[in-house]
């Protein structure tokens, strides 16, 4: 009994050591560094770096609570309660939802990425051309390298981009309403 439990235990520990909880000002700096330029489209549409990585940031806050590891699981088999986190599932698996179509979905890693379309969790597209398992190690420079690669095809390809219906649900699950009045210098005000 005592080696199953150690054997138990030592799994547990494995499996836990690639998670990894990342800091908001870290992300910020790394969000930083790797968004030099928004492209001019984003800017005459009023969303600025600082804008962008501040409602990034809050998003990942709210959505993963900056685990690299997260992963949920969204389904609509799971009541309806009308507040609080299963309501925030609800409306998530809503807006990723194609009108009537009733599908279940899975957002992986610190971004909480939809696997369709952005990575491969099955044989469905894959924008991002990445495994989903590695939206959910511990580096981070892919993730947002994925982020980054969605926001380009928006405002590059517009409306002539593939999956361009999918990759503006992605956007707008990442842009949701809780993180409007995310302002750069107050949301960062303990980062230094």
């Amino acid at each position: 009994m005592k080696v199953l439990l150690l054997g138990v235990v030592g799994l547990l520990g494995f499996s836990l050591a690639g998670a990894q909880n990342v800091t908001k000002c870290s992300l910020k700096s790394q969000l930083k560094e790797k968004i030099d330029n928004l492209p001019e489209k984003i800017k005459q549409a009023g969303l600025t770096a600082d804008t962008f990585v501040a409602k990034l940031v809050c998003y990942v806050e709210n959505g993963s609570n900056f685990s690299t590891s997260a992963v949920t699981e969204l389904s609509h088999d799971r009541g309806s309660p009308a507040s609080g986190p299963s309501r925030k599932r609800r409306d998530t698996l809503d807006l990723l939802s194609n009108g009537d179509e009733k599908k279940n979905a899975t957002l992986y890693g610190l971004f909480q990425l939809p696997g369709d379309p952005v990575c491969n969790d099955n044989n469905s597209p894959n924008v991002c051309g990445m495994d989903c398992r590695r939206l959910t190690d511990d580096k981070i420079d892919d993730d947002i390298h994925c982020v980054l690669t969605l926001i380009a095809k928006i405002v590059e390809q517009g409306f002539g981009a593939q999956n361009i219906q999918e990759l503006t649900k992605v956007f707008r699950l990442m842009m949701q309403p809780q993180c409007k009045n995310a302002h750069y210098d107050v949301y960062f005000h303990e980062c230094h």
